[in-house]
């Protein structure tokens, strides 16, 4: 059985159908549950927009706009024509159920050489943390620097770029030096796992993993930008010597990221 068409649809929840059309609609809800379900949906959205759309906080419409543009870039890369790339996105949008993201306000500012990181959405359990700026004479210009740099990590958490870049120009007059680069760590129930280092002068976006016991390791990062912008991705690789695993980007331009990370959680056995 074919379903009612959307523009037909529209116009009877809206009253706007003709007496021909209404007697066609209500024929054909009588032997449709799916277009009768549909229609009662629409008609319980209508009555009820306003309550239900005070009802949404804005951390809930933050998270349906980013999951939105996650699964629109993970497509955009499994159609990219890049192998290897292609084929780990193909894998995260299949399992994107299965598994935790990190996601990361990143700002980088080439031409001022002004950067910022801050949490935008982290799992249960899971902290974020500037790391203490140091290298400034006097204990006061410290003080002054961290609050700078932490209002403007704050700030750009709740998305006000512009507001938070002001804070960063603030810190470059007590030290150019520290506003150029940001150190964010993320900490999973006390135990650092991520490491993200901005470095605006230098165009690098540097990300550290420490993958423990049986977990498995993220295998790209995502760079996120504004509507139709192409992503950019990194691959984790072991760096010798260390105990982590890195992921870079180089070159990167000035822009506000959001750096998006999916992290597996151990099954338990």
């Amino acid at each position: 059985m074919a379903h009612l068409e959307d523009d037909l649809v529209l116009r009877y929840v809206n009253g706007l159908a003709s007496d021909m059309e209404q007697y066609r609609i209500e024929d054909h809800l009588s032997r449709c549950d799916a277009c009768f379900d549909r229609i009662r949906t629409l008609l319980y959205l209508r009555e009820n927009f306003d309550s239900l759309w005070d009802s949404w906080t804005v951390s809930e419409m933050n998270f349906l706009f980013r999951e939105k543009r996650l699964l629109q870039t993970l497509k955009a890369v499994t159609d990219s024509g890049l192998p290897q790339a292609a084929e780990k996105a193909r894998k995260w949008l299949n399992e994107l159920k299965e598994g935790t993201l990190v996601t990361l306000g990143i700002l980088v500012d080439r031409s001022e050489r002004l950067a910022s990181a801050a949490a935008s959405v982290l799992p249960s359990g899971y902290q974020f943390a500037l790391q203490a700026s140091g290298g400034v004479g006097a204990a006061e210009d410290l003080r002054r620097l961290e609050a700078h740099q932490q209002r403007g990590s704050d700030l750009l958490s709740s998305d006000e770029t512009e507001a938070a870049r002001e804070e960063l120009r603030q810190a470059a007059k007590i030290s150019p030096r520290r506003a150029q680069a940001v150190i964010s760590e993320v900490y999973a129930e006390g135990t650092k796992k991520m490491e993200v280092i901005a470095d605006s002068q230098r165009g690098v976006i540097s990300v550290k993993f420490w993958a423990f016991g049986e977990e498995p390791l993220p295998e790209l990062v995502l760079l996120l930008r504004g509507e139709g912008e192409p992503p950019l991705i990194s691959e984790f690789e072991g760096v010798e010597g260390e105990s982590y695993f890195l992921a870079e980007f180089h070159d990167v331009p000035s822009d506000r990221f959001e750096a998006i990370v999916r992290v597996t959680p151990v099954q338990e056995m």
